[in-house]
Formats: C-alpha cells, structure tokens, sequence
C-alpha cells in the first residue's frame, strides 16, 4: 500500500501537477520542499520529508552518478529513466525525491 501511495506521488511530481511555484512553498500531501538541485547542468526540483536535506541531496547525487547501483541502505528506489531525469527513494515515512523543473 505504501509504494502504491509514495508511486502515485512520484508520478504527480514527475507530470509537474504538485511542482511548487518556489522553494518556499512546500508541495501537497505532506512532502516538504527543500532546496533546488542542479544534475547534469539541468535544475529540477528536489523535496524530502523525514529525512535532513543533507542527507538526502547527498544520495540523490550519489544515484544520479551512479545510475542507481549506489542506493541508501533499507530504502526502496525506483525510477523510470535509470535515475538521469529524476527518482525517489522510501523507507516507511522517509521519502526524498527529484524531477526535473517543467
């Protein structure tokens, strides 16, 4: 049930319905906004809840790199593009994620 929800909010996130307008302004369903993130020279937009957003930037980069062969230990990743154009990770209520800005 919980990857069937946090799925449903990648792809929301993915199509841009729920892309906050600022880094302020914190996305619906409880997701916090964090700080942009800049991969591959193309900014996207970059959210987290329950996770520091050090913590989570610093594996979005690694998963970036790595096309997803590095993932944090106990979180369950997924990905449609191998994890160039965006990608989230979940363990229970930790949720980090990115997409590219529309």
């Amino acid at each position: 049930m919980k990857i069937r929800l946090l799925a449903a909010l990648f792809c929301a996130f993915a199509l841009g319905a729920m892309a906050p307008t600022t880094n302020a302004e914190a996305p619906s369903a409880g997701a916090s906004a964090c700080d942009s993130i800049k991969l591959g020279g193309t900014p996207h937009v970059f959210y987290k809840q329950g996770v520091s957003c050090r913590f989570a930037k610093s594996w979005v980069y690694r998963l970036y790199g790595s096309g997803g062969g590095k993932r944090p230990s106990g979180f369950k990743c997924s990905s449609g593009s191998g994890f160039r154009s965006g990608g989230y990770c979940a363990r229970g209520s930790k949720v980090f994620g990115w997409h590219p800005y529309d």
